[in-house]
């Protein structure tokens, strides 16, 4: 739910940031930039909470950390 709210954070950010810089509302801008931002955090994540990762895939695929790793 951290991830969830970084998204709308930033979104949120964005949208204002463009309306005061540009003067209007910049929808597409602030939601790329809030998914990529997503995206991110998402991506560590797969880094640092590693062993989560793997515990997340089914028993019967082998290997799972290389697939947790690899998924980046």
């Amino acid at each position: 739910m951290k991830l969830l709210g970084i998204l709308f954070i930033t979104f949120a950010l964005a949208l204002v940031g463009t309306k005061i810089f540009e003067g209007n509302w910049n929808l597409l801008f602030s939601g790329n930039l809030g998914m990529a931002v997503f995206m991110i955090f998402t991506g560590f994540a797969h880094f640092k909470f590693q062993k989560g990762m793997a515990l997340m895939i089914p028993e019967f695929i082998p290997a799972k950390m290389f697939w947790a790793i690899l998924q980046v």
